[in-house]
């Protein structure tokens, strides 16, 4: 897409200064909003709304991707990835120099609204606008955060917020979200504070949240924190990130389904159909050929466990092994169940919580650091030698089958089990969940998801019914709220799969 200098607006944000009162009626002043991909990170997601005053700019390592929306420019990365990007996202005026404005957005942002309105109110007071962090509120917190996802090296990370604590750095200073970034890139203030900032992430630790606010604060730079994060901004949707191996091949072709939704492509009969079709498309003929047999075999496979579950040969000893329960005890897998069971707890403040397939125990093991009394209940013998509870918390139990609870507790809980159960005995299974508490918390893989033994993948409508019929109301408003509220990366099927119950009578 060809630069036009005279457009009022340009993605992957690049701003000059506009005097006195920052107005956006100044004939010299354009903008742009840009993003950067690097590493198959993340796959470019076209705009819902394209301006025609604002410019769209993509910065890549990729050469083979296009977009009819966004100009590609392609650069030579630095060694990491990680910081290839953040060098752009920094140094926005070494890369932009022909736009006033900039707006920021990482690759897996979606813009869902107009974004001129945003730059009008964002930047009519200062030069430099970002939203206000969803959980943590200081640099302080985010260090820790990081350090315990293992985001980061703990010896730089410790050492680096020593350093803001010598210099006298606040411990109450907000934390921001560097998602998207509002900037009028050409003022000489903001060029000397984006250089600082890019000597502390290329110097220090790489995180560029842990040293933003500081360097705003060093620098004395006046700047608008917007009061709620991105996640809460209508005008923006999240998307995950570009997983590894095959899934990732396909991405583009998922994340098209997942912004422009059309639910005849989601039908399992078609599914990997329709996904031969985009590596076809995407990779061409010789790579959908070295890839027919994995797409053949994730077929069959599915059927072959759906045929050995009827004929009582498979069970749950036989979906996981030892390997992957020894996985879930690292990060982030543990670090973002304690996330999720945080939010769980928060929400509800139970007493008592019961956990169904609840493999290695890591929700009961925050849930107990709550104060929470809490049981699970798990299939496969493995989750047992690896679990991070004490086994009497724990009972084995085939879901499969009836199952009588020991008590009547305040919160229900099954992540990601229900696609494991055969539709045959998903009437029993939800049986047991609906006379084991008063709320119930249900995730379950929609068709289409795909996973290890996943023979039951429905979409939310079933469960919902399912759970009407042994008397339980689905919770929408709650559901809703919870999907905004729990924020993580590796575990992004929990929050888009989540469904909250609760009993008709309460």
């Amino acid at each position: 897409m060809a630069i036009h200098q005279n457009r009022s607006f340009v993605c992957f944000f690049y701003c000059r200064c506009v005097p006195t009162d920052m107005s956006l009626d100044s004939a010299d002043s354009n903008i742009v909003v840009y993003t950067a991909i690097f590493g198959d990170y993340d796959v470019l997601i076209d705009p819902e709304v394209i301006e025609s005053g604002v410019d769209y700019v993509c910065f890549t390592d990729d050469e083979r991707l296009t977009s009819d929306v966004w100009e590609i420019r392609n650069v030579t990365p630095m060694t990491d990835s990680a910081l290839s990007n953040r060098r752009i996202k920094i140094l926005t005026h070494e890369y932009l120099e022909e736009y006033d404005i900039s707006v920021y957005i990482d690759g897996n942002i979606q813009i869902l609204e107009r974004v001129e309105p945003l730059v009008e109110d964002y930047l009519s007071t200062a030069d430099f606008a970002l939203y206000k962090h969803p959980k943590r509120t200081s640099v302080f917190e985010e260090g820790e955060s990081c350090i315990e996802q293992n985001k980061a090296e703990a010896g730089p990370v410790c050492e680096q917020l020593k350093h803001y604590r010598d210099a006298g750095f606040p411990d109450d200073r907000d934390l921001s979200e560097n998602r998207i970034l509002f900037r009028r890139h050409q003022n000489p203030e903001i060029k000397d504070v984006m250089w600082s900032w890019w000597r502390e992430v290329s110097e220090r630790a790489s995180r560029d949240q842990l040293s933003l606010m500081f360097v705003l604060w060093k620098h004395d730079l006046e700047y608008n924190l917007i009061p709620h994060s991105v996640r809460d901004a209508p005008q923006f949707a999240i998307h995950p990130h570009r997983p590894d191996g095959y899934l990732g091949s396909i991405w583009p072709y998922w994340m098209s389904i997942r912004t422009d939704p059309d639910p005849g492509l989601l039908k399992n009969t078609g599914f990997y159909f329709e996904r031969s079709l985009s590596v076809l498309k995407n990779e061409g003929f010789l790579a959908l050929l070295s890839k027919s047999t994995s797409l053949l075999v994730r077929t069959l496979a599915t059927q072959i466990k759906e045929i050995g579950d009827r004929l009582g040969v498979i069970g749950p000893d036989q979906i996981y092994s030892d390997e992957y329960y020894a996985k879930r005890r690292q990060d982030p897998f543990r670090s973002e169940s304690h996330e999720i069971a945080d939010a769980l707890v928060e929400r509800f403040q139970p007493s008592s919580v019961i956990d169904y397939g609840c493999a290695i125990g890591t929700y009961l093991e925050r849930f107990e650091e709550h104060g929470v009394t809490i049981n699970g209940v798990e299939g496969n013998s493995a989750a047992f030698r690896h679990a991070v509870v004490p086994n009497d918390r724990l009972e084995q139990h085939d879901l499969r089958q009836p199952y009588e609870p020991d008590d009547y507790y305040d919160l229900v809980l099954s992540v990601e089990v229900a696609e494991h159960i055969p539709e045959r005995y998903a009437r029993t299974f939800v049986n047991t969940l609906a006379k084991s508490g008063e709320v119930v918390v249900l995730t379950a893989a929609p068709p289409g998801q795909g996973g290890t033994h996943h023979v039951n993948e429905k979409p939310p409508e079933y469960w919902i019914q399912l759970f009407d019929d042994h008397g339980m109301e689905y919770d929408r408003e709650t559901t809703d709220e919870l999907k905004e509220e729990i924020v993580v990366d590796s575990l992004y099927h929990v929050p888009e799969n989540i469904m909250v119950f609760k009993k008709t009578d309460l």
